[in-house]
């Protein structure tokens, strides 16, 4: 009896230890290594989509101290998404930072139920780590049937599938937050969004200007994303260009201000343009500027010197011909007497 009563306490607690381990986020290696503040998440946390719309999620970090290394894995349900893509965020190649990106796994066919992304990315021997919040890493999905997919940074089976280590390669404790992605029917449409930058900073007469729209963002006809087509720009000096590519140069010739006008074009968008303006200056390079100044001083300092001139020969007449006058009255005065 005290045998079974025994074996049944030992099963117990063993399968609440196992319960526990599953329902804690904290799935990083080394966790007496330093506080378990820092936290890793899927950004945003609650995604929507439609059938067949292409979406990204980040994979974010937040209170790291010292990050010199990372790896994740995170699973997905592919009844209803496929992963697509991976790219490496910014977070650490703070500094420039030439770093080692690898994506170890992507699969739609890690198992029967869900798909598996894994990668992993480390800052240069020597280097120090990386402190604060920012994205390891962007994962694309095309979703491709209605119904809920989590996104996970656990797995049974898997309790380390968050490992960070700093710059003396010491693992780094962490949470971790999963997301979910709804796959809906449709989403709402909406229309593309101009957006454009002028370069460079300062804008003179005769030499290219550079207008990228790049940042531009497409439309949505509530099914499908809709690519931007066409850029239509005005230039503000009566010319125009319709493009395909999003950057665009032109060449002024005046100096004055210029209205600048981009309409962007997604067929089938709804709304399906974007207009939106910008005010530039355009002014003459100053070593171009100096001989119009010298040569307007020249001319400003003859003009002076000729009105000065011609008012001193009509001062120097008008003092002759009175002269004149007064000696032909001397002279008649002196026949009559």
């Amino acid at each position: 009896m005290i045998t079974l009563q025994k074996l049944f306490l030992h099963s117990y607690w063993k399968s609440l230890v196992i319960l526990l381990i599953f329902s804690i986020s904290v799935t990083c290696i080394d966790l007496a290594t330093s506080p378990a503040q820092t936290n890793v998440f899927i950004d945003p946390p609650a995604k929507e989509a439609s059938v067949n719309q292409t979406f990204s999620v980040s994979v974010s970090i937040t209170n790291a101290t010292d990050l010199f290394f990372w790896e994740f894995k995170l699973w997905y349900t592919t009844a209803h998404v496929n992963a697509t893509s991976v790219k490496e965020g910014p977070f650490l190649k703070a500094g420039d930072a030439e770093t080692y990106f690898n994506i170890r796994e992507m699969n739609d066919a890690y198992n029967a139920t869900h798909g598996l992304v894994w990668a992993i990315c480390k800052r240069p021997a020597g280097a120090t780590g990386v402190n604060g919040d920012g994205v390891l890493a962007t994962v694309s999905f095309e979703a491709t049937s209605l119904g809920n997919s989590n996104l996970l940074l656990a797995y049974p089976g898997y309790p380390y599938a968050i490992r960070l280590r700093d710059s003396n390669l010491q693992g780094i404790a962490c949470t971790a937050t999963s997301g979910t992605v709804e796959v809906k029917t449709a989403v709402s449409p909406y229309g593309p969004e101009g957006s454009f930058t002028v370069s460079p900073v300062t804008l003179y007469t005769g030499e290219s200007v550079t207008f990228n729209a790049s940042a531009s963002e497409p439309g949505c006809n509530g099914t499908h994303i809709i690519p931007i087509a066409y850029y239509y720009w005005e230039f503000g000096d009566d010319a125009t260009a319709n493009e395909t590519d999003p950057i665009a140069i032109h060449t002024y010739a005046s100096h004055k201000n210029y209205t600048v006008t981009l309409t962007v074009y997604a067929p089938g968008a709804t709304p399906e343009t974007d207009t939106i303006t910008e005010t530039i200056e355009v002014i003459v390079k100053p070593e171009e500027s100096g001989p119009y100044i010298l040569w307007a001083f020249l001319f400003s300092s003859l003009g002076v010197a000729a009105v000065i001139t011609i008012f001193f020969i009509r001062r120097r007449s008008r003092h002759r011909q009175r002269a004149h006058k007064q000696s032909m009255q001397r002279h008649t005065e002196s026949l009559f007497t």
